[in-house]
């Protein structure tokens, strides 16, 4: 057995269709290359370590509870609960805040995942570089399924597409039912700006439930506008047409502010973003009422601003390290 297991995951970024993917239209997501990594060390006993910069928890295997702010590492434990032989250390070090909005929870929920599967099932390592193979490609898929059920168990509702991030890396185009998930290595340039605020995604998810509810065939009908838009978005990135997918994402833009997500600070920052002349397009990512805003980009951006989040699109997914 040996000493110790280690992976990362990525964080990841909503490009387009958010809010609409929980209403099983195409959404686009890609991972970053800002990482969470998780380290598993077993123990001789029954003791259960977390030591983060979150804070530190300790319990047992037979005193496993679920509490914050550990609710989405200690729900993958208790997944695994009755396969456990022994108590474990989880070290979990992280390349981004869990505040800005980048799928902390999806990244670190996989991380922990593929240590304790490795851990228990002797899973293939997915070491950087390897060739990919039909064994590691349905423990990705595995695991992304685990993940995902831990995510929306946790959060209550939740589409998964951060988690298809983590777990395969690049631009995934992806769909809840049926389940598509769809990876390019097309990656583009992107700057990313936190407006200096999170509104939980929950509580969004709940105001655009209520508007809803008052007109639920204007609003699907936006939603099943919201999924071309990231139809046509894909193929463009399929076909590096980057100048297209500005113009995308500016109508997408437009009907996120439909939608009632965009609030006037975001609108501030989307207008200071845009007057910037190497930015070809910007829109909101992820829930909205705060959090991140994405922009496209030409390969010469440069900009100092306290709130800019120095990311790029990555094509790692899931990775085992080196313990």
């Amino acid at each position: 057995m040996a000493n110790s297991y280690k992976f990362s995951a990525p964080g990841s970024i909503m490009l387009m269709g958010e809010h609409a993917v929980l209403r099983n239209q195409l959404a686009l997501v890609g991972a970053v290359n800002k990482r969470m990594t998780v380290t598993l060390t077993p123990l001789e006993n029954k003791r259960i370590e977390i030591h983060s910069s979150l804070g530190n928890y300790h319990t047992t295997l037979d005193e496993l509870s679920i509490a914050p702010p550990f609710q989405f590492v200690l729900t993958a434990i208790q997944r695994y609960q009755s396969q456990l032989p022994m108590g474990f250390r989880l070290e979990i070090k992280s390349q981004f805040s869990s505040k800005v909005g980048l799928g902390s929870s999806a990244a670190v929920v996989v991380a922990t995942l593929a240590c304790l599967r490795q851990w228990l099932h002797s899973s293939p390592p997915l070491q950087k570089g390897a060739a990919e193979h039909s064994e590691a490609g349905d423990f990705k898929h595995q695991l992304f399924l685990d993940a995902r059920s831990i995510i929306q168990h946790v959060q209550g509702r939740g589409s998964g597409a951060d988690v298809a991030a983590s777990v395969f890396g690049g631009v995934v185009a992806y769909r809840m039912e049926p389940l598509f998930i769809e990876k390019s290595d097309n990656l583009f340039d992107i700057a990313l700006l936190y407006t200096g605020y999170k509104t939980a995604t929950p509580e969004v998810i709940r105001r655009v439930d209520t508007r809803v509810s008052a007109d639920p065939e204007k609003y699907a009908a936006l939603f099943k506008e919201m999924g071309r838009y990231s139809e046509k978005a894909w193929k463009a990135i399929n076909e590096k047409n980057w100048s297209l997918l500005g113009k995308i994402m500016r109508q997408h833009q437009e009907a996120q502010v439909m939608l009632g997500v965009c609030d006037e600070t975001s609108t501030q920052f989307l207008s200071l973003l845009n007057q910037h002349p190497q930015v070809m397009s910007a829109k909101i990512s992820g829930s909205g009422l705060g959090d991140c805003l994405l922009a496209l980009v030409t390969s010469e951006f440069q900009w100092k601003h306290p709130n800019f989040i120095n990311a790029a699109l990555s094509n790692q997914g899931v990775l085992c390290e080196h313990a």
